[in-house]
């Protein structure tokens, strides 16, 4: 409720050609699944918003209210935030300044977080401190939906499923 009434909502879509994605997945998997760690396309999106928020600070931001004014705040580090499905509900594990890793360690973070919120582990502090959230429900026969900003985020990135679709190339 807080997120509606707070935050200004405006929602875009876009269709997104992945097949450059699927196929850098499967370069990069042997190495990365060789030091033990699972590449997944949504590990390799979610890689693709820090780089994107490293050169977008503004959607990195945190809106703040001084004197009864809203402003936002940019964060010097990327703690991405993603939504993790459980039985009773989701919860926002947090990648902490999420930049300093290459991809490896990246995909083990993720995966290490995801491990502990299945199975209960995750702290206070593994959910804290936000900055951006991904909420990707590509593995479910989801083509859109509409996410909830998490306060005081300014933004948050709802992914649905790929789809393979005919593509016109301009060519007659």
């Amino acid at each position: 409720a807080r997120s509606w009434q707070d935050i200004p909502h405006i929602f875009l879509e876009s269709v997104i050609d992945m097949s450059a994605v699927v196929a850098l997945r499967q370069a990069l998997a042997p190495e990365v699944e060789a030091k033990g760690a699972r590449l997944t396309l949504n590990t390799l999106l979610a890689y693709a918003t820090v780089a994107a928020l490293a050169r977008r600070l503004r959607m990195n931001g945190w809106l703040r209210s001084h004197e009864g004014e809203l402003y936002l705040s940019e964060q010097a580090g990327i703690n991405l935030g993603f939504a993790v499905a459980l039985a009773d509900g989701l919860i926002v594990p947090v990648v902490k300044d999420a930049a300093q890793y290459k991809l490896t360690a990246f995909t083990r973070q993720m995966e290490e977080l995801a491990a502990r919120a299945h199975s209960g582990e995750l702290t206070p502090d593994d959910v804290a401190a936000g900055t951006f959230t991904i909420s990707n429900l590509g593995m479910h026969p989801v083509r859109s939906f509409t996410a909830l900003i998490n306060p005081p985020q300014v933004a948050i990135l709802a992914v649905g499923r790929m789809e393979m679709q005919p593509v016109w190339d301009g060519a007659a």
